[in-house]
């Protein structure tokens, strides 16, 4: 199999940040406001740009550019706070590729032939994401329920990479608010084994990983990747506008092998920061905005619109329309070296969670059944691509 774009990009939603010390997202919403500067208000932007901003189609986003200089737009941080947040992304996420890809890497469904998740535990700040090109899909056994959260990434290959990359969305949709429920996911996709009511906790998932040499082995899959973000934080800041914007930001250690966007050696990890600043928007309740749907198939350019699928409700939006610091990495103390460089066009996590106290943690609803552990055709002298 001749592969002419990368398989996997190596993403994981930058998140945004409280203190970078900071373990624990609730453990206090810190605020960093510029000291100089005044704090816009809120803008109520037209219903039309609202759709604009929550399309995470390829066409609409891509089509999209940067205003000549910052605008000035906020929300209320009494209504988009970190605490709300934390509600919304903890638990368990099941993704999705779809984009311009060669048909021979697309599933059945046209979707880009991946095993896809990502555990969110808000609680200790930790984030696990896993890729893998194979035909198992290890949240098999999960649902979503009708309106629930998802959270899009849109990559308009803008860069003039030494190999192109396609241009791509994926999209997480969450099936579980409970950390725990992640467990058979975690077991059918890298093997890691949980004692009865054994908590999940992330940080020593992957150090089993490493410790195994999980991600150093080329033969597993054509391609395939983790991270693991410690700490996640996330708070209020002043926008370069003007106004609040809420900062999500992960400190990120990845790892993998194989035909990935991101250069690996074995045994090495990369380290890099992802963070970007949200504008929170609200959308009304009732029928759904026109979206630009496209066939999943080879050359499909991306898939249905947030605001297609799920109406009313408040996002978070980080998008270039808004010139937001959605670019990445940047220089960090945390992470000396950063040896990826993503600059997502657009992020949309959204509806947020209606509650906006203290995490609560939902009981498990349900066991993931086992899914096909059998990867699809593996190719032979392949060439690792990377990034310049």
């Amino acid at each position: 199999m001749k592969i002419k774009n990368y398989v996997l990009v190596v993403l994981v939603v930058g998140l945004t940040g409280i203190q970078a010390a900071a373990q624990r997202v609730t453990s206090k919403p810190a605020q960093r406001l510029s000291a100089h500067g005044t704090t816009a208000p809120k803008q109520n932007l037209p219903s039309a740009e609202i759709d604009s901003a929550l399309d995470t189609s390829i066409e609409t986003t891509c089509a999209q550019t940067a205003p000549p200089a910052p605008r000035a737009l906020s929300h209320d941080p009494q209504v988009f706070t970190a605490t709300r947040l934390a509600n919304t992304i903890n638990g368990v996420w099941l993704g999705k590729v779809s984009g311009e890809y060669d048909s021979q890497l697309l599933a059945a469904d046209g979707f880009l032939n991946v095993d896809y998740y990502m555990v969110i535990d808000a609680v200790r700040g930790q984030s696990f994401v896993y890729q893998e090109f194979t035909d198992r899909r290890s949240g098999a056994g999960f649902t979503a329920t009708p309106g629930a959260p998802k959270w899009s990434y849109v990559w308009c290959a803008r860069q003039d990479y030494e190999t192109k990359s396609p241009r791509q969305v994926h999209t997480f949709t969450k099936v579980s608010n409970n950390v725990n429920d992640a467990r058979p996911i975690l077991t059918n996709s890298v093997g890691i084994t949980f004692a009865p009511n054994e908590n999940v906790v992330l940080a020593d998932v992957w150090q089993q990983l490493v410790q195994q040499q999980f991600f150093d082995d080329p033969s597993r899959s054509l391609a395939y990747a983790g991270v693991l973000f410690k700490p996640i934080t996330m708070g209020t800041v002043q926008s370069s506008g003007g106004g609040n914007r809420m900062e999500l930001r992960m400190v990120g250690e990845y790892r993998g092998s194989g035909e990935t966007a991101a250069k690996f050696i074995p045994g090495e990890p990369i380290h890099n920061v992802e963070a970007g600043h949200f504008l929170g928007l609200t959308k009304s309740s009732g029928p759904a905005a026109p979206s630009s749907r496209s066939k999943a198939s080879s050359g499909a350019s991306g898939n249905a619109a947030v605001v297609g699928e799920s109406g009313g409700g408040d996002y978070l939006v980080a998008a270039l329309q808004f010139l937001n610091e959605m670019i990445g990495p940047k220089a960090d103390a945390i992470a000396e070296v950063l040896s990826t460089h993503m600059a997502f066009d657009k992020v949309v996590i959204g509806p947020l969670s209606p509650n906006p106290g203290a995490i609560e943690i939902t009981p498990a609803a349900q066991e993931a059944k086992a899914g096909p552990s059998g990867n699809k055709a593996r190719a032979g002298n392949k060439q690792r691509k990377a990034h310049p």
